[in-house]
């Protein structure tokens, strides 16, 4: 049995708008498998955007017994002892999080190429785009244990483009676009320029030649502040101005104002012609796009068998950025980063699921490493409350 192989145990159809086929080369390791979205781009008229992440719990594991039932999975999910955790200051990044879980990165690289961008925040651009990230499929099924479980992966992911491309649920873009989210256009303070990331090098270029397509979503005071940094990093008014997207809030407002909710919309038209986006974070701009009622779906990877805390016992060092892993283990409270918080009635504050979170389906992968699941709401409700 292939360590890729998975399978859909729950989906509620009810809430499915749309469900998209896989080419047979997928469906060997996701028998009857398909990808559901909860918002049909081609009826609604805007592009369906799909944020994405892997978690893992802090200190107490998700259960790993496969014999679970569907109600007894989903309420697993729930529990309120399972505190998910996105990042570990010191050791950053999903591959920590994920803790080797190949279907994981399969995941990741198959919906990076299922789509008609990646969207990402100027801030996740400063620290792992300068360090040379892509948001490209291409480059996980580079990944030493994705390729050693498939080193054909990425042209099965290329077949499934044109078919969705033949259906009208994708552009003919070759390679997905990169479109880079800042309010303000400011520096990151923990970072380089979001300007100075690998996709907005003019000399990079995909496998087969073509040149990259990026662009800025950002506010009237944003578009003035990049402006003012882009010949910094050798990027041209010409080709700035092609990338910039001008999203403004009322003309009364603050000229930082970023009207989140037009996004979908402006997506959907000419020139962009984006049918489906995944939103690749960071945390903060996901829950502003949650709230702002502009995130279809939220398909996040559970860790599963071990914790956070078993996760930095174990990995690689190269994981540990100008720290030590007992500096991270002995501060490890301190540093862990929650990716849900809520507030009940009472004051008690709980970092699991939020309820008006409703669960669309649940993948279960063969090596019992992770729970994928995708949630939906109808309810402009934030997932992480500013408590």
């Amino acid at each position: 049995m292939s360590t890729l192989n998975h399978q859909t145990v729950f989906l509620d159809s009810p809430k499915v708008a749309v469900a998209l086929p896989f080419v047979d080369d997928l469906r060997q390791y996701h028998p009857e498998g398909t990808f559901p979205l909860a918002e049909d781009p081609i009826s609604s008229g805007r592009t369906a955007i799909i944020g994405m992440f892997v978690l893992r719990p802090a200190t107490v594991p998700l259960v790993t017994e496969s014999t679970l039932s569907v109600e007894e999975t989903s309420a697993e999910l729930f529990r309120e002892d399972l505190d998910w955790v996105y990042n570990v200051h010191g050791a950053d990044g999903g591959g920590l999080i994920a803790n080797g879980a190949v279907c994981d990165a399969y995941r990741l690289a198959m919906q990076y190429h299922l789509s008609d961008a990646v969207l990402i925040g100027s801030n996740c651009v400063a620290v792992d785009g300068v360090a040379g990230y892509l948001w490209q499929g291409y480059s996980v099924c580079e990944w030493g244990h994705v390729k050693a479980a498939d080193p054909n992966l990425f042209s099965k992911f290329a077949e499934n483009r044109e078919l969705w491309q033949r259906m009208g649920y994708l552009s003919a873009r070759k390679y997905p676009a990169t479109i880079v989210v800042t309010r303000t256009g400011e520096l990151y303070p923990q970072g380089d320029y979001f300007l100075k990331g690998r996709i907005f090098d003019e000399t990079q270029r995909h496998p087969t030649g073509e040149a990259f397509e990026v662009y800025i979503i950002t506010s009237r005071g944003g578009a003035l502040n990049v402006r003012a940094n882009a010949a910094k990093f050798g990027i041209t008014a010409d080709r700035l101005e092609r990338m910039l997207i001008v999203i403004p809030g009322e003309e009364s407002e603050d000229p930082f104002s970023l009207d989140i909710s037009r996004i979908p919309s402006v997506l959907y038209q000419e020139p962009y012609n984006m049918r489906i986006v995944d939103h690749d974070g960071g945390r903060d701009l996901l829950n502003d796009f949650l709230v702002a009622g502009a995130l279809s779906q939220l398909n996040l990877t559970f860790g599963r068998g071990t914790t956070v805390r078993d996760a930095v016992q174990t990995c690689p060092t190269f994981f540990f950025r100008d720290t030590t892993r007992e500096a991270v283990l002995a501060d490890f409270s301190q540093r862990i980063r929650y990716f849900f918080r809520s507030k009940d009635p009472s004051g008690k504050i709980s970092h699991g699921i939020p309820r008006h979170l409703k669960v669309l389906s649940l993948i279960k992968d063969s090596e019992q490493k992770c729970l994928i699941a995708s949630l939906t709401s109808r309810e402009k409700k934030p997932f992480y409350e500013k408590v």
